[in-house]
């Protein structure tokens, strides 16, 4: 091997792409990495443009990483971690544990240093990187490091969160923020639920003897981190290079066998990535509407204000005075609003994301109801107002509102005030789907779906 060899491992797990590049001596001169939002190649190229990773001469990559990526060695991703813990902790670890995106383990060791097994996570990815990644985006924060720096502010009562179940999780967040708790408490939540999932699934058997290297993209939270500490009674040892455990071991694995292996030249991101020839591609003729008319969404206006989009369905007639009622829906994923004049024609509607902040939510709708009221200069008096969805009770306490219906009943509603014929509703939600049989304008049965978890009736 030449003194000028430099070894890239490559690690592509579910959400990121990590880089090692390794010198001769085994020593790790740089590494980085970068999410990639399922668009590995785009995020692989720019990855490799930077200055340092010049003079690559062979290139290693984990199994789990696209066959479309170029390489001189192909390496289990276990194999691959395992053997960067033997190399920067010198055999001296008890076991590893590794949460990624997608999966999480525990690889065992025993006082030789000799690898004895592993437990792993179901197939489910409840419990890993790309879970908390889910509900960073429920929540509007960057990702799990600002879930984590929130959890660590909590001093609080920390919520019940269920993190079993990506639909059971997103319940729980609402019927936490409904009951009062604020963004550090349910981050603390998510984090010591996660925790405590992972305890039970890896640690529930025989006690690991001695320390536990922790690596992976949880790694780097340290709200879970803690947590863990607390319910497992031992010491986690993270290090700066726990992100890239599995492109060193790559690296580190090419070079146990190297003189096998000529090198090539990478110097241009094409170089990284294999030529595919051009398949042929069948498909199926484009879907259209035939058997039922969909609706003409066009109106008097449409605009964004402040995050929330306004539809004006009429012209409201600048300077007028206006009679009418306001209806409210704080749902799981979108909160909406409308006005009505007298005889229940729409006059505008407002919706925004609810971003896990229904109070917020409700207020960027009433500025957004405001700006409309001033711009097109209306006298507006509102005789009554209704909430419903699933944070119907928290806002109606704080608009003060007349009724608060469940769902069905607005549904119903609705669909009989637009064509009192209607039998049938189907409703997909972002919580919840329901489907709703009714007879002349009464609602004879309703049915929601049902899941493994009866507290919360939700589907998984």
């Amino acid at each position: 091997m030449k003194k000028s060899s430099l070894i890239l491992g490559i690690d592509v797990g579910s959400v990121s792409i990590h880089l090692a590049l390794v010198a001769p001596d085994k020593t790790l001169v740089f590494q980085t990495s970068c999410y990639h939002h399922g668009e590995v190649k785009a995020a692989l190229a720019r990855l490799v443009e930077q200055n340092e990773l010049t003079g690559v001469t062979h290139v290693a990559k984990t199994a789990a990483s696209p066959s479309f990526i170029q390489s001189d060695f192909i390496v289990d991703d276990q194999v691959a971690i395992i053997r960067s813990v033997r190399h920067l902790h010198h055999g001296k670890a008890g076991a590893v544990l590794n949460i990624g995106g997608e999966n999480f383990s525990l690889s065992l060791f025993d006082e030789m240093g000799n690898y004895t097994g592993a437990r792993h996570n179901t197939s489910c990815a409840a419990g890993t990187g790309s879970f908390l990644y889910q509900q960073a985006g429920r929540l509007h924060l960057s990702g799990s490091k600002e879930i984590s720096s929130m959890a660590l502010k909590n001093t609080k009562k920390r919520p019940d969160i269920a993190t079993r179940c990506a639909v059971f999780a997103k319940t729980d967040l609402i019927h936490s923020q409904q009951e009062g708790y604020d963004l550090n408490q349910i981050c603390d939540g998510l984090c010591y639920g996660l925790a405590k999932n992972i305890a039970n699934t890896l640690f529930k058997q025989k006690k690991v003897q001695g320390s536990i290297v922790f690596c992976g993209g949880v790694s780097l939270n340290a709200a879970v981190s803690r947590h863990l500490e607390q319910i497992v009674g031992i010491k986690l040892e993270t290090d700066s290079n726990s992100l890239a455990y599995g492109a060193l071991g790559a690296a580190l694995s090419l070079m146990d066998g190297m003189a096998r292996i000529s090198p090539n030249s990478y110097s241009c991101p094409d170089d990284y990535f294999k030529i595919q020839e051009n398949e042929s591609v069948y498909r199926y003729p484009a879907l259209c509407l035939t058997l039922s008319d969909y609706p003409d969404f066009t109106c008097f206006n449409s605009y964004d204000h402040e995050k929330v989009e306004v539809d004006i369905y009429k012209d409201p007639d600048r300077g007028s005075s206006v009679s009418g009622f306001l209806g409210l829906d704080v749902g799981s994923t979108s909160t909406k609003a409308i006005i009505v004049d007298i005889k229940g024609d729409p006059l505008a509607g407002f919706y925004t994301k609810t971003a896990s902040r229904p109070v917020q939510a409700v207020q960027q709708l009433f500025k957004a109801c405001d700006h409309f009221i001033t711009i097109y200069s209306l006298d507006l008096s509102i005789n009554g107002c209704g909430t419903t969805g699933s944070g119907r009770r928290i806002s109606a306490k704080i608009i003060g509102a007349d009724i608060e219906p469940d769902e069905i009943t607005a549904h119903a509603c609705a669909a009989v005030n637009l064509n009192p014929k209607v039998d049938t509703i189907i409703e997909i939600g972002g919580q919840d789907a329901k489907f709703t049989l009714l007879r002349d304008g009464m609602v004879t049965s309703s049915v929601m779906q049902y899941g493994v978890c009866r507290r919360h009736r939700q589907f998984c």
